[in-house]
């Protein structure tokens, strides 16, 4: 049995667009997102492709303040 993978998920709903920031808690990369199936397909993915690159999923993530979630 695989152990569970613990996720922050920042998500931003200003309409049209969609963008969400995921890390696991034991890392402090941030992978960006700018629409729910990016973010659908990351957290679907198994464990060991979460360190590949996805389309936008490499930019560091910042919020509409300009931190870092």
């Amino acid at each position: 049995m695989q152990h569970p993978e613990l996720y922050l998920v920042h998500i931003w709903h200003s309409q049209p667009s969609f963008r969400a920031s995921v890390r696991r808690v034991d890392d402090d990369t941030a992978q960006c997102f700018a629409s729910v199936d990016e973010l659908s397909r990351y957290l679907a993915a198994p464990p060991q492709r979460h360190n590949e690159a996805l389309p936008l999923a490499n930019a560091q993530a910042q919020d509409p303040q300009g931190g870092t979630p």
